[in-house]
């Protein structure tokens, strides 16, 4: 009898109990309904960091995050107006995106995306808004690369003309092929003492090249990427004798790419490298860029070598070697920039105070030196001749900037 009691008793209490929960957490409910509709007239849900950025607003994102600069090479601004350039240059591809559909335009924006995830990845610490804005622009550089891949894939050209396209793919479709210098791997570790150059010099220097055509070119760098297989016309010119200008930037692609592609472990390729070291060899290359572009800055950076400068800085920073981001050459990048956003190697752009400078006097003599890259889409844009290949080179120059500002400033948050 006592324990139907007792049992009865512990029913009522544990309903008792539940019944009191149950009226706080309505009670609670109805307060916190109430304070919101207090508040805003309705519920509402505090918007990501990802909904909060934009393109019209990304910069103001940036600039009124809570990161503080420490100690460095850097200005605080010039991030914000590398930034500022990034998105106008990005702008202008998406605007043209049917005109600039070439391998060189999803160079850059693949280059950019890297540099922003790897740039996020380092500093996982700032503030979300801050890296809310890097990861905006990491997907819309992705989000071009892509387009611009489908773009060139949907072209109706001749079968041959389609697989010597298809082979040459590999170095824009491969996402993670551009992270470097890896986090922390920056380096400084070569001369890079700026001599004094006279005049013959420099033309010496800017008239010297080692022939290459694009079709070898990208030959050798679609054996790269599918066997690291290597021809003795691709040896010869790749890793016995370093060249000048556009081909020695495009010898220590080819390096870049055989490393990234683990061709150093093939017997094949260690074959015909013979006693040379990929590293050593890359390093080499690298001093002679250094006097190279040199060579252009003393020479007032004629326009017709302003796009090799851009890719010169890329390369070599990709490399981490840290002289080559230069911020005077920075301040001349911008400067160079086009009002539509994009960059112009048209020596018709020079004002009419530079026509009888030592610059234009450089360009004009361009006839008489050895210039060979890639070919390159021209867009003309009311007084503008926009580059896409200069346009890319200096969206790839200014992202290694970007990496390297946020490893050496931003210290502090």
């Amino acid at each position: 009898m006592f324990g139907g009691y007792t049992r009865l008793m512990l029913s009522n209490v544990s309903a008792v109990k539940w019944a009191m929960w149950f009226a706080v957490l309505l009670g609670f409910s109805l307060l916190v309904g109430l304070f919101t509709i207090t508040l805003s007239g309705k519920a509402i849900e505090a918007p990501s960091w990802q909904t909060q950025v934009n393109k019209s607003n990304l910069v103001e994102v940036l600039t009124n995050s809570s990161v503080t600069f420490a100690s460095c090479d850097y200005e605080n601004e010039d991030l914000y107006q590398i930034i500022a350039s990034v998105m106008r240059m990005l702008g202008f591809i998406e605007e043209h995106i049917d005109d600039v559909a070439v391998l060189d335009a999803a160079f850059g924006t693949r280059v950019l995306e890297s540099q922003m995830r790897l740039f996020q990845l380092g500093h996982p610490e700032l503030p979300q808004s801050f890296l809310g804005a890097l990861q905006f622009i990491q997907n819309w550089s992705k989000q071009l690369s892509e387009m611009i891949i489908q773009k060139l894939l949907s072209m109706e050209i001749p079968r041959a003309e389609r697989d010597h396209m298809l082979r040459n793919l590999y170095w824009v479709n491969d996402t993670e092929l551009w992270d470097s210098p890896r986090i922390g791997n920056w380096r400084s570790d070569f001369e890079s003492k700026m001599i004094l150059l006279s005049s013959e010099t420099i033309d010496s220097i800017l008239s010297k090249g080692l022939l290459m055509s694009e079709e070898t070119w990208d030959n050798c760098i679609a054996d790269v990427f599918e066997e690291c297989a290597v021809t003795d016309d691709c040896a010869e010119l790749f890793m016995e004798k370093i060249g000048s200008l556009y081909p020695l930037t495009h010898q220590i692609f080819y390096h870049y790419f055989a490393q990234k592609k683990n061709c150093l472990t093939n017997e094949h390729f260690k074959k015909k490298m013979g006693n040379r070291s990929p590293g050593e060899l890359m390093h080499r290359m690298c001093n002679k860029v250094w006097q190279e572009a040199h060579a252009i800055q003393v020479a007032d950076f004629p326009i017709m070598y302003r796009d090799l400068l851009t890719e010169q800085v890329t390369v070599c920073s990709l490399l981490g070697y840290t002289q080559f981001l230069k911020v005077s050459w920075l301040k001349r990048l911008l400067s160079w920039q086009g009002e539509t956003g994009c960059y112009s190697d048209d020596p018709s752009i020079l004002t009419t105070s530079h026509r009888n400078s030592k610059e234009n006097k450089q360009s004009r003599s361009s006839n008489t030196l050895h210039r060979v890259k890639r070919s390159d889409n021209k867009i003309q844009m009311g007084s503008e001749k926009c580059s896409v290949h200069f346009t890319s080179v200096a969206l790839s120059a200014m992202a290694m900037h970007v990496r390297y500002l946020g490893d050496t400033c931003l210290r502090h948050y």
